[in-house]
């Protein structure tokens, strides 16, 4: 339990923790040598459980939900064809750019894929612990789910959409719903001020 809170509390840090052990190691040290050796014992102590606890979750390949990293990303059927499609992502790197999609329709033998750009942040690739940036739901009561995403933002701020986005799909927004309609999948901008979750 422990060990979990400590997780969570030090999750940001775990990529850098990773990452950047060498400065970490090097700020304890000079913790040391500057008579902080209080703090410097407490930023051992919180080192090693944050290491042990992202060492358990990451070779468990598990999100903070329990769900092995990629379990969602089949679980749904966007055609109601009574078969599961797949979703795939692509990450181009860095600590919060970008994420794309694609959805792979079974019953159509197709692939869409789509040039929207989400922010990162996550910690095992994308995955639907962020609703308010990226989930998957029957947001219509249609029967069949859509896919809800927040574009073309970093780090929180918004920017203005390409070109090229508003022309191909009709969008304006930073806030999209793809979704199965008459036989394709479309695209929808929401207002802001309608956003989902």
């Amino acid at each position: 339990m422990i060990c979990q809170r400590v997780f969570w509390v030090g999750r940001p840090f775990c990529i850098v923790i990773a990452f950047k052990m060498q400065y970490l190691i090097k700020a304890i040290i000079i913790m040391l040598k500057a008579g902080m050796k209080n703090k410097a014992v407490f930023l051992c102590i919180l080192l090693i459980m944050v290491l042990l606890c992202c060492k358990t979750n990451i070779e468990s390949g598990r999100d903070m939900h329990g769900l092995k990293s990629d379990d969602w990303a089949t679980q749904f059927d966007f055609d109601g064809d009574g078969h599961k499609d797949t979703i795939r992502y692509f990450f181009s790197g860095g600590a919060h750019c970008c994420y794309t999609i694609a959805v792979e329709l079974t019953g159509h033998n197709r692939v869409y894929n789509f040039p929207f750009e989400m922010d990162g942040g996550y910690m095992f690739g994308l995955d639907l612990s962020q609703p308010h940036h990226f989930n998957i739901k029957d947001y219509d009561n249609d029967g069949l789910p859509e896919i809800f995403m927040e574009i073309n933002t970093y780090n929180g701020e918004k920017f203005p959409l390409p070109a090229d986005w508003t022309k191909e799909y009709g969008i304006r927004s930073n806030y999209i719903i793809i979704e199965y309609k008459n036989n394709e999948i479309t695209v929808r901008d929401i207002p802001e001020d309608s956003a989902v979750e």
